[in-house]
């Protein structure tokens, strides 16, 4: 994977995520993923650890400006980081091609969703 590719999928995914609160699993996962050619286990592995400071950056101007819900983070920050340990440890086990159809069934359905909403 060339450098260039990887500043392009981090400027992307970047953008979206402070854009509409995307970016790791939605947008870098498929780039590294198709684009890049990597292992969908290393997709994921790597979008998870740029994930971190990339929101960490976004929540920060997102707050400054008041648009966050402090209770709504208070209560969701623990389980989230149990679920994402769970959700890890569980994805570890599985092989690259059962990840990347369990991820494409996710996107289509979280979409469909976001599409019919009201």
């Amino acid at each position: 994977m060339t450098q260039l590719l990887s500043m392009l999928i981090g400027l992307s995914s970047g953008f979206l995520g402070g854009l509409v609160g995307v970016g790791g699993g939605i947008i870098m996962v498929p780039l590294f993923r198709l684009a890049a050619g990597m292992d969908m286990q290393k997709a994921v592995g790597t979008s998870l650890a740029i994930m971190a400071p990339m929101a960490v950056v976004g929540a920060f101007t997102k707050a400054k400006a008041g648009n966050w819900d402090l209770t709504s983070f208070l209560w969701a920050v623990a389980l989230a980081m149990v679920g994402g340990w769970l959700g890890a440890t569980y994805g570890n086990s599985l092989r690259s091609e059962m990840l990347q159809k369990i991820f494409g069934v996710i996107l289509i359905l979280v979409g469909l969703r976001m599409l019919i909403w009201k």
